[in-house]
Parts: structure tokens; sequence; C-alpha cells
């Protein structure tokens, strides 16, 4: 097996290089590092790799390519994991955003066209279970927005992440808006909090983790 740790730039092509002849040895390959967390979905696409390893996709279980079914102590893990996200995430998040969620996704696609054009390439497998989050600034109307949608992928995640955003975002707010929804999504999913269909239960569960500030213009 070949491990490579992967910086954005010019490394990633003695990595390519490396990988590919590893390959043509018989050997699997992992791709880790900043480059991997940055750019998970393209890695996995693009790369020369059995699988990705990254903060993000780390996070929960049987996100890798041909992962197994997670134990449970994994899945406890990622219960952690996703709980202290929120909770140490969310102050940041309302620095700049309150947070709000939505759907069916036809829906959100007819109310903001920015959304549709960003869920070209993966709109059959955008997810029917879990909401699109809605990231918006205070202003009303709101004069910055960013809509997370969650869509499924062959490995087997449900927690991919599609930004639709009205500005060019930095790779910081990348990595922040994606850790966040994944997490929230895994809260949902795994029953950690209640479904957002039962708003006040939700509310309250939601609240214990975070503050007001999110929610409030």
């Amino acid at each position: 097996m070949l491990a490579v740790s992967i910086m954005t730039g010019h490394a990633i092509r003695d990595a390519v290089q490396a990988s590919e002849i590893a390959h043509e040895r018989g050997s699997r390959v992992i791709w880790g590092g900043p480059h991997v967390t940055l750019f998970p979905q393209q890695t996995l696409r693009q790369a020369p790799v059995d699988a990705a390893y990254s903060v993000s996709l780390a996070i929960y279980p049987s996100l890798l390519k041909n992962s197994v079914m997670a134990s449970t102590r994994e899945f406890e893990e990622a219960r952690v994991r996703a709980e202290q996200t929120i909770r140490n995430t969310w102050r940041d998040v309302a620095r700049s955003y309150t947070l709000g969620w939505g759907g069916p996704i036809e829906s959100v696609e007819q109310q903001f066209p920015f959304v549709r054009e960003a869920l070209m390439s993966i709109r059959h497998q955008v997810s029917r279970d879990l909401p699109v989050l809605f990231y918006q600034s205070r202003e009303s109307p709101p004069k910055d927005m960013l809509a997370v949608v969650p869509f499924w992928k062959d490995t087997g995640n449900p927690y991919n992440c599609r930004l639709a955003a009205v500005r060019t975002l930095t790779p910081e707010e990348i990595n922040l808006y994606n850790d966040f929804s994944q997490a929230f999504w895994f809260a949902i999913a795994r029953k950690l909090l209640p479904s957002p269909r039962d708003a006040k239960r939700f509310h309250e569960a939601i609240l214990n983790w975070t503050g007001r500030e999110l929610f409030e213009i």
C-alpha cells in the first residue's frame, strides 16, 4: 500500500506519477493531506487513488471508496465528532450568516436559479431525505447567500456537499460550511437531532448545541 500526503501545487504531479507506478505493481493507493481536505470529490474522481482520507470525509463512517460497513465504535466516534463540530463551529458561521433549511429541491431551484446551475452535474443524486441548508446574511433581503445541497455518491456517502454561492468562497469558508453541513445532516440522519419537519422539537434540540445568534436576523 502507498499512502501519500498531498499539498496543492506542483507536487501533485510527483504524487500522480508515484501512485501510477504503485498501481502498476499491484499496490493500493491512499491520498490524504491538505489538498484532499480542500478537494475531496475532485481527488476521488480524477486522481489514481483507491481511497482518499480528508478531514471532512473522515468524520463520518463509510465515506471512502470501497469501504466496508462502519463498526459501532466508528459510528460512536462519528456521533461525537458531529456534535462537537456543530458546538465548536456554529459561532464561526453566525459571524456572517443565519442558518435555515428547506426543500424539496425543485422548490429550492425555482426560488433560487443559481442553485439550479450549481447542481447540473449531480442533479439526479440529490438527497430526498436531508434538507438543503441556507446560510444567509442578515440584511432583508439578504445580500449574501450560500445554499448547501446534500447528494449521494457511488461510495455510499449520503453527506456529500454541493455548495452554491452568490460569490466566490475562500478555501477556509468551503471547509467551514462543508464540515458544519455534513455534521448537521449526520446528526439528523442518525436521530441525534429530531427531524426539521418537527419544527418545535428540532429548534429546541439544535439550540442546546448552538445559540440563538445562528438563527436570528
